[in-house]
């Protein structure tokens, strides 16, 4: 094995990398190694937002509003959603498959109307490889 990823791979990281070759698809290989550790990227999300809002997932309380029920409530790019709340503090969180251009263009508008940060990394939990995280937050004054 010539490590791309690790470059002092342990005993066990180089089973690993071996069991998941002998599954018989990439779709397969990647589920599971996506499944290895995406309860571990939460849990470190959780470590450092607080709890997972199991009541209300509407962004409008990022900017002290209360959800619109008569129109569509997302932000764009919405896919996954979810909302973290620490004291005072909320996170909105989405995890889609993709972005286009445009929607982020969408973004950059929204963040401006309403006055939103939006951090979009590859960390995401929801399907690790598969999807990207979008935290969105209140900007800072």
């Amino acid at each position: 094995m010539n490590p791309r990823f690790n470059q002092k791979p342990s005993p066990e990281y180089t089973a690993a990398v071996a069991a998941l070759k002998k599954l018989p698809s990439t779709t397969e290989r990647r589920a599971a190694a996506a499944e290895s550790i995406a309860a571990d990227l939460k849990a470190a999300f959780a470590t450092r937002l607080g709890k997972l809002s199991m009541t209300k997932k509407s962004w409008r309380g990022l900017i002290g509003k209360k959800p619109n029920l008569h129109e569509e409530d997302k932000l764009p790019g919405d896919d996954h959603t979810e909302l973290w709340v620490n004291g005072a503090k909320q996170t909105y969180v989405s995890h889609p498959y993709h972005l286009t251009l445009e929607t982020m263009r969408e973004i950059v508008a929204m963040c401006d109307e309403h006055g939103l940060e939006c951090t979009v990394d590859a960390s995401s939990w929801y399907y690790p490889g598969g999807t990207i995280k979008l935290e969105w937050e209140k900007a800072e004054a």
